[in-house]
């Protein structure tokens, strides 16, 4: 296969262009057809043991290893991926790069050739990714050395629950290590009752053999040492961060290789000396080699592959090799496998129940048949008038999710994900938006889309004859809302690569069936990582837009609040844009908070009502205000519900008749659905949602409906009712 070349033009940030990159695709699978053949230069394939049951636990220790930014063409490739088994940032074979992993290793593993990162392809996301089983929103801020800050991840980490469902594993002996501060805060999530209850650790190895965040970082093989002294000291489970290899790639392109080849020899003397070497740790460790992301392909840089954080084909395929108990050896398979699949693995082999998680057990990887239960159900609910739409889990590697809305099932066999709805019912239209990526195409980039379709009535549902964007980020998340006429406002992030350190903002746009899309084409900048729009539109034909965002040059770790604009729009006229409310850091009772997110916006009887979250070293807390008639100034922001124990990973939701509801964890341990109306927000009542897990809400009937599980992934849903 020759290797095309290709330009295209783009800006040029510390991470890969903000906007637009460039590179193809990969073709066929590895040196297998069907994923039970051994690579090049192992040997045949030994995968005969008789496995014992399905492998759950049967792992004491777990090491994730992330050689940071490496691609597929710089790994594990060969003449059926891309570039035919060559680097052109090596000059020469894929085979020299790391040819002890492929010579000693392989034979003792399976290899995913490519597995995919179908996130946000740039480092902090991607480990959240892998920490907790699950793709998350969760943006590459900033980080100040020893300030780690309170954005976190929104849902447990899988060290917070070994330590939970293990009582004698101790905060020291668990958690992250490497030499970026990139992580500084992944050591605990927000979640109620885990999180800073039981945290794991955060080890930073600096360059003068200490681990100072404030020093200089350690090029990549004291990392590996440093993983080896966990281990010997008796660390049950560690995510592993090698970020000398991606900042080579940016920074000193000439040792992007060499700093690849410097890990070849520690990783494998990482499995075979000190792992399967020593009698502890021998048959009971699951290792897995996994990059968080790849690199362009066809760049107008030079070198070509130096940045990375779109979704082009080389950022997207990435190298994984699992290796420990159960394990098939000297195997490829071809899943296709996900970032949250590995996590949701090495937990799966370990024994920890990660009940949040939606990656897929590799089970094509381990020994014989496993009869393993995925996730299954509904997840990510969204209702509108009679209209209940959500996403539904598949048991297909290849198409994982659908979109059920009113009953209709909408999916597409050529998409791996296809997944959280939004619906809007007015008068006698219903709208239905969702999101969907397809990978291992013949195209260049692999690029998250949007999918919005209509219907009047009862009659079919039609897409729009244009969409309103040519592609989104990877967690597209659109606000829907009608004026007084039915016409159509959406309003989406415009942050389509998910680069938390580029300025970029919210749209807005119209449709009607006689004009169609109208708008969508330009947004007010000056945002970092803004997520989560919400829109309302008043019987003036105002549209109120909310969304929460970081600023002061992206440090948005820091700096992520709450701003609620007012746009004016008249027919046929332009936009106009007015900043009406800008949530500051503290509310009426005095009480400070560090992050700032998760905006709810309702109009009820002509008044502007906002929620959000916020949250401080006591936990996550609901704040509210309102604005009468929509014209003066915003009543004093207060505290609806100070327990500290609100779910942020649940958004708080009006219903069309004013009600807010939300989720927290009771004082029993067992999350719970409050409300309160916005005429009286400081009157909250909860009900209890009978499950110790509680996945989304929407109002919808006399109540919400809410996914909830028992904690093995089999979610379902839920009915809560209030009294009247």
């Amino acid at each position: 296969m020759p290797r095309p070349i290709l330009v295209l033009l783009c800006a040029a940030t510390a991470i890969g262009c903000p906007w637009r990159f460039d590179p193809p695709k990969e073709t066929a699978p590895p040196d297998s057809t069907a994923g039970d053949t051994a690579p090049e230069t192992g040997p045949d394939s030994t995968d005969t043991h008789a496995p014992p049951g399905d492998w759950f636990g049967v792992a004491e220790y777990g090491v994730i290893m992330v050689p940071d930014g490496t691609r597929i063409e710089e790994s594990f490739g060969d003449e059926t991926t891309y570039a035919e088994g060559y680097s052109d940032a090596y000059g020469g074979p894929t085979a020299d790069i790391m040819s002890d992993i492929r010579t000693d290793l392989w034979p003792q593993g399976a290899v995913a050739k490519p597995a995919y990162a179908t996130g946000i392809t740039i480092t902090l996301p991607a480990h959240v990714d892998l920490a907790l089983g699950k793709r998350t929103p969760h943006g590459h801020h900033p980080a100040t050395a020893n300030m780690p800050g309170l954005y976190r991840p929104e849902l447990p980490t899988m060290w917070e629950l070994l330590r939970d469902q293990d009582p004698s594993v101790d905060a020291d002996h668990v958690g992250f290590t490497g030499n970026t501060v990139h992580m500084q805060a992944i050591d605990y999530s927000l979640y109620p009752g885990l999180g800073a209850d039981k945290p794991g650790s955060y080890v930073f190895v600096d360059g003068l053999g200490g681990n100072d965040p404030g020093a200089m970082p350690a090029e990549d093989p004291p990392v590996i040492q440093e993983v080896i002294e966990h281990l010997q000291a008796g660390w049950r489970l560690q995510l592993v961060n090698l970020h000398q290899i991606d900042r080579m790639g940016h920074y000193n392109t000439s040792q992007h290789v060499p700093s690849i080849m410097e890990v070849d020899a520690p990783l494998t003397g990482l499995w075979n000396d000190t792992i399967q070497g020593t009698s502890e740790l021998a048959d009971r460790t699951v290792m897995a080699i996994v990059s968080d992301h790849g690199r362009h392909r066809f760049d107008d840089y030079d070198p070509t592959w130096s940045n990375h954080g779109d979704g082009c084909s080389g950022c997207r395929e990435v190298p994984l090799m699992l290796l420990g108990p159960g394990v098939r050896q000297g195997v490829v398979v071809d899943g296709p496998y996900t970032l949250e699949d590995v996590g949701s693995t090495v937990a799966w082999l370990m024994g920890i129940q990660m009940p949040f998680a939606t990656g897929m057990v590799m089970s094509e990887m381990l020994e014989g048949e496993p009869d393993i239960p995925q996730r299954s159900g509904p997840a990510a609910l969204h209702a509108s008038g009679e209209l209940l739409a959500y996403q539904q889990w598949r048991d297909d590697l290849g198409s994982r999710s659908e979109v059920v809305v009113d009953g209709t099932v909408f999916d597409n066999a050529s998409a791996i994900h296809v997944e959280q709805p939004k619906v809007l019912q007015a008068g006698d239209w219903s709208y239905a938006c969702w999101r969907e990526v397809t990978v291992a195409t013949d195209e260049d980039f692999w690029n998250w889309l949007p999918v919005c379709k209509y219907r009047q009535g009862t009659g079919a549902w039609t897409g729009f004859a244009e969409p309103m964007a040519e592609l989104v980020w990877p967690f597209w998340d659109p606000a829907l809302a009608a004026d007084a006429s039915g016409d159509l406002y959406m309003a989406w992030s415009g942050n389509i690569n998910g680069n938390a350190q580029a300025s970029t903002g919210v749209y807005l746009a119209r449709w009607s069936l006689d004009q169609g899309w109208q708008g969508g084409d330009s947004y007010l900048s000056g945002f970092f990582f803004p997520v989560h729009p919400t829109l309302a539109v008043d019987d003036d034909g105002a549209a109120w837009v909310a969304w929460s965002a970081g600023s002061s040059d992206g440090k948005g770790r820091y700096t992520r609040h709450v701003e609620v604009f007012r746009v004016d729009w008249p027919s046929g006229g332009e936009q106009s844009w007015e900043v009406s409310f800008a949530s500051t850091y503290s509310d009426a009772s005095g009480h400070s908070y560090e992050r700032i997110d998760d905006a709810a916006l309702t109009i009820v009887d002509g008044d502007i009502h906002l929620a959000y979250l916020a949250v401080n070293t006591d936990g996550t807390h609901l704040l509210s205000t309102s604005l009468a008639g929509g014209e003066g100034s915003w009543s004093s922001v207060h505290a609806s519900d100070d327990t500290g124990r609100v779910f942020i990973h649940v958004r708080p939701t009006w219903s069309s008749d004013g009600w807010l509801y939300w989720g927290r964890m009771g004082s029993d341990n067992l999350p719970e659905v409050c409300r309160a109306h916005a005429s009286a927000m400081t009157d909250e009542s909860c009900s209890s949602v009978g499950a110790p897990y509680i996945e989304s809400l929407t109002p919808y009937g006399a109540g919400v409906q809410v996914t909830t599980s028992s904690g093995d992934k089999q979610w379902t849903l839920t009915q809560v009712d209030f009294d009247a």
